[in-house]
């Protein structure tokens, strides 16, 4: 029997990406619901939320990924 792995993604939208990510530059966290889960989701596992995130990836990075 072979094992199958099913995979689940959930899509952000660009503008909420674009606002939470801005936000997290600064430091500020969201007030509306919907950014903060952004935020969330765009915080690597196991960094506080207190630490300042300063990884900025550039297109020429993610060539060849997308």
């Amino acid at each position: 029997m072979l094992a199958t792995t099913y995979m689940v993604h959930r899509f952000m939208d660009a503008d909420d990406v674009s606002r939470a990510w801005d936000l997290m530059q600064r430091g500020v966290e969201a007030d509306d619901p919907g950014i903060l889960a952004t935020q969330e989701r765009l915080r690597p596992p196991g960094l506080a939320p207190q630490a300042p995130l300063t990884l900025t990836l550039s297109l020429p990075a993610l060539q060849g990924v997308c």
